[in-house]
C-alpha cells in the first residue's frame, strides 16, 4: 500500500508495555466503593477532593468500617446518587469576575459525560480545585484515563461527551490544576530537602545502603541550607544549593507529559522526598507519574555547556543583534586518557542498546542480533558478546522489577479492596502500569543512592591534596558514577538512559532549536557538536523509542504512527551522524517522509487535538504498523552497525563466552545465573575499593 520497501517481516509477540504505559495508574481512594457505597460520597474523603485538609486514605478506611449511623446515612445518600439522578448544582466562583455560579458537579462519568457542555467545561476548567475533584472522583486520579476519555473519546461502557471541543476544554483546565499540584508539591520539596539530608545524617546506615560510605560527609552537607541567592530587589540570582527543580522538559500542552530534571547538592534525595510527599499531601497512594503524568528526575547528563556568542546585523545593517554560534555539552567529570572515555562510553552505548531490547520482543531481539552479528565481519564475536550481555542485563532488571511489583501489588490491593471500576475488563491495563511505575520509582530511587555515593566522594577528593592514588581514584569514581547513574536510569519514567540520546533531546533539538526561532532573521542556526558516540547513542535510543510509541498505541494504528513520527525525525537526524550514507537506504525515504508528515501536523492547528492529529494517518492498519516495526528494527541494525562495538569493560565470565559462541538465540538460562554472581562480586569489590578509599577532611561550603 506504500512507497517503501519494508524488511521481511516475523510473526512477532507484542512488545514490552512501553514506559508510557506504565505511566497510567489505577483510581485512588476518593473513587472507592466501600460495602456499596462510593468513598467520594462520604465525608472523609469528600474533603480531599473539596481540597480542605487531607486525610491519610488507610485512616479513612477504618472510619468507614466502624458501622455508624453516619456511616449508614452516607450509604443511603450513596445509594441514591445514581446516575438516573443526574448531577447535583455545586456552587463555584469565576476566578477572574469572583462572581459565584451554580454549576453541574458530576458525581460519575455517566453525569460528566452528559453534562460536558462548553459552558460547563469553561466553568469547571476556570476553577483548580473542581478539576481535582474531576480527576480524583470520574478518571480515579489516573491521568491516561481523563486523556482517553477527553482527547481519544474513548470512554468506557457507552458513555460518550456531549460536545468534543468542551471535553478538549476541560483537559486544558486539568492541565492547568496539574502545573498548580505539582508547583506546590517541588516548593514543599525545597523548604524539607535540609531537613531530609539532617535526617540521613544522624542515620546509622545498613550494610548495603549506599550512603554508609559518605555517612562522615552527609554531616557537613546537613549543615547548607536551601535558600536561593537574592539581589537587593529580592529577585533570585541563584537557586538553594541543596536541590533546584529546573524548567521542565516538555510542553505544557493538554496532550504532554512533563519531565522536570533537579540540580544541586542533593538532587538524588530529591526525588525520593517528592515521590513521598506528592502522596502524601496529595492524600494519593500513586505516583506522580500516573496521576499527572509528571516525572521528577536526579541531576543526570546535562553539565558544563560551554556556549560560543556573536554579535550580527541583520543583512549587514541596523542595531546588532546576540546570537547563539555554538553550544558545546560538558560531561560531570573530565576524563584525559582515551582508554578511560572509550570504557565510560562503552557502559554508555551498552545503555542505549538496552533501550531498543526493552521494546522489542523476544523474536524482534534475536532478529535484530543475527542482523547486527551478519554485518559484523570480524568484530561478529564482540557483536554477539555484547548483544548477549544486553539481553541479560534487561533480562535481571526485568527480573527485579516483578519482584518489587508483587509488594506493591499488594498495597494496591489493600487500598482498593471492594472498588469496583468504571473500565471494567480495560482495569487492568491501567493497574499492571500503575503497579510498574511504583515498582520502578522505589528502585530508581534506591539506585540514585549509590549514585549520589559516588558524586560525593568525587567531590571530596577533588576538594583536597592531589596525589596520584587520588587522581586514580577520581577517574575511577567518574567512570562508575556514569555506570550506575545509566542503570538507575533504566527505572526512571519516561526517560533516556544515555548521555547521548539526552544531550540529543534536550540541547541539540530543544534547547538549540527554540535558540534558532530566537534568532530565525538572522539566518545563523546553533551548531551542536556531539561525539561519536553520543550520535549512536542517541540514534539507538531513539529506535527503542520509535518501537515504543508503536507497541503503546498499537489499538489505534493511525494514531500510533503520528506519535511515533516524533521520533522517527530524532532517527533520521541521527542516523546520517552515525552513518552518512544512511539516507540513500529505502527506510530513511519512508521513516523521513512519516516524520516530516507527523511534524507538520503537529505545528498544524490540529497539533493539539489527537482526533485530528491522526486523522492525516488514517490509512494505516495493523499490517502496516507490524510492517514499520521491521523496517525500524532493520534500519536500526544497519545503521548501528557502521561503527564497531566498544567493548564491554568486564571480565568476561567463561560460561558466557561460551553460550555467546552459540550465536544470539543461545539458551542464557542456563549461564544467567553464574553471570550475576560474577558482575556482583565485581561491583562488591569495586564499591568497597571506592568506599574505604581515605577521604580528606574539606570545609563545605
Amino acid at each position: 500500500m506504500r512507497a517503501h520497501a519494508p524488511r521481511s517481516k516475523p510473526k512477532t509477540e507484542n512488545a514490552h508495555a512501553a514506559r508510557e504505559t506504565t505511566g497510567a495508574e489505577r483510581s485512588v481512594t476518593s473513587g472507592m466503593n466501600v460495602g456499596g457505597v462510593e468513598a467520594h460520597a462520604l465525608a472523609p474523603l469528600q474533603r480531599m477532593a473539596d481540597g480542605a485538609p487531607q486525610l491519610q486514605s488507610q485512616a479513612a478506611l477504618q472510619a468507614l468500617s466502624d458501622g455508624s449511623p453516619r456511616v449508614a446515612a452516607l450509604a443511603k445518600a450513596g445509594e441514591d446518587a445514581q446516575p438516573a439522578r443526574g448531577p447535583e448544582l455545586r456552587p463555584l466562583a469565576d476566578p477572574a469576575t469572583a462572581r459565584v455560579q451554580r454549576v453541574a458537579d458530576p458525581t460519575n462519568l455517566a453525569n460528566l459525560a452528559s453534562t460536558l457542555t462548553p459552558a460547563n467545561a469553561e466553568a469547571w476548567a476556570a476553577n483548580t480545585e473542581q478539576c481535582w475533584r474531576i480527576l480524583t472522583r470520574l478518571f480515579d486520579a489516573n491521568w491516561f484515563k481523563a486523556k482517553d476519555c477527553l482527547l481519544m473519546d474513548k470512554w468506557p461502557g457507552n458513555y460518550k461527551a456531549a460536545s468534543h471541543a468542551a471535553a478538549t476544554k476541560l483537559m486544558d483546565g486539568l492541565t492547568n490544576m496539574r502545573g498548580v499540584k505539582t508547583g506546590m508539591i517541588e516548593k514543599i520539596v525545597l523548604q524539607e530537602i535540609q531537613k531530609e539530608v539532617k535526617k540521613e545524617s544522624q542515620t546509622e546506615h545498613g550494610l548495603m545502603d549506599p550512603l554508609r560510605g559518605i555517612e562522615d560527609v552527609l554531616p557537613a552537607e546537613a549543615a547548607i541550607d536551601n535558600k536561593p541567592t537574592l539581589n537587593d530587589a529580592g529577585e533570585q540570582m541563584a537557586p538553594g544549593k541543596q536541590v533546584e527543580f529546573k524548567s521542565p522538559v516538555g510542553s505544557q500542552k493538554r496532550t504532554s507529559d512533563i519531565d522536570t530534571a533537579t540540580g544541586g547538592l542533593n538532587t538524588e534525595l530529591a526525588v525520593a522526598l517528592f515521590n513521598k510527599r506528592f502522596k502524601e499531601v496529595l492524600d494519593v497512594p500513586f505516583e506522580s507519574g500516573t496521576v499527572f503524568d509528571y516525572n521528577v528526575y536526579s541531576m543526570d547528563w546535562i553539565h558544563n555547556l560551554v556556549s560560543i556568542k556573536d554579535k550580527v546585523r541583520v543583512g549587514g545593517v541596523g542595531p546588532e543583534h546576540e546570537v547563539t554560534r555554538r553550544m558545546t555539552p560538558g560531561t560531570e567529570h573530565a576524563l584525559t586518557e582515551e582508554g578511560d572515555k572509550r570504557e565510560r562510553e562503552a557502559y554508555l552505548e551498552k545503555a542505549s542498546l538496552l533501550h531498543i531490547r526493552r521494546y522489542t520482543s523476544k523474536e524482534e531481539w534475536a532478529d535484530y542480533s543475527k542482523d547486527r552479528v551478519a554485518r559484523a565481519g570480524g568484530r561478529a564475536a564482540d557483536v554477539r558478546a555484547l548483544l548477549l550481555e544486553v539481553n541479560t542485563q534487561y533480562e535481571e532488571f526485568e527480573a527485579r522489577i516483578a519482584d518489587r511489583m508483587i509488594d506493591v501489588e499488594l498495597s494496591i490491593d489493600d487500598a482498593l479492596e471492594s472498588h469496583e471500576s468504571a473500565w471494567g475488563e480495560h482495569e487492568e491495563h491501567f493497574r499492571s502500569a500503575a503497579v510498574r511505575t511504583s515498582a520502578s520509582n522505589r528502585i530508581y530511587e534506591e539506585r540514585l543512592r549509590l549514585v549520589k555515593q559516588l558524586r560525593a566522594r568525587h567531590a571530596a577528593l577533588l576538594k583536597g591534596p592531589q596525589t596520584a592514588e587520588t587522581r586514580r581514584l577520581l577517574v575511577s569514581l567518574a567512570k562508575e558514577t556514569s555506570k550506575a547513574l545509566s542503570e538507575a536510569l533504566y527505572f526512571a519514567n519516561e526517560v533516556y538512559a544515555s548521555e547521548g540520546g539526552t544531550v540529543h533531546a534536550v540541547i541539540a533539538m530543544q534547547t538549540a532549536g527554540k535558540k534558532n526561532d530566537a534568532q530565525a532573521a538572522t539566518g545563523i542556526k546553533v551548531d551542536v557538536p556531539l561525539t561519536a558516540s553520543q550520535w549512536l547513542q542517541a540514534f539507538n535510543e531513539n529506535v527503542g523509542d520509535v518501537l515504543k510509541d508503536l507497541d503503546h498505541f498499537k489499538d489505534d494504528p493511525p494514531f500510533a504512527v503520528y506519535r511515533a513520527g516524533k521520533y522517527m525525525d530524532r532517527l533520521c537526524k541521527t542516523a546520517v551522524k552515525v552513518m552518512p550514507e544512511a539516507a540513500d537506504l529505502p527506510e530513511f525515504e519512508h521513516l523521513s517522509a512519516l516524520a516530516a508528515q507527523a511534524i507538520e501536523v503537529k505545528n498544524g492547528p490540529a497539533g493539539d487535538d489527537p482526533i485530528l492529529s491522526k486523522a492525516a494517518f488514517d490509512d494505516w492498519m495493523d499490517d502496516d504498523v507490524a510492517d514499520l516495526r521491521t523496517d525500524v528494527i532493520g534500519f536500526g541494525a544497519e545503521v548501528s552497525s557502521a561503527k564497531p562495538p566498544l567493548p564491554v569493560p568486564r571480565a568476561p565470565d567463561p560460561a558466557r563466552v561460551a553460550a555467546a559462541a552459540e550465536g544470539p538465540q543461545a539458551d542464557v538460562e542456563s549461564t544467567r545465573e553464574p553471570a550475576q554472581m560474577g558482575r556482583a562480586r565485581e561491583a562488591t569489590k569495586k564499591v568497597t575499593e571506592l568506599v574505604e578509599a581515605p577521604v580528606p577532611k574539606v570545609a563545605w561550603t
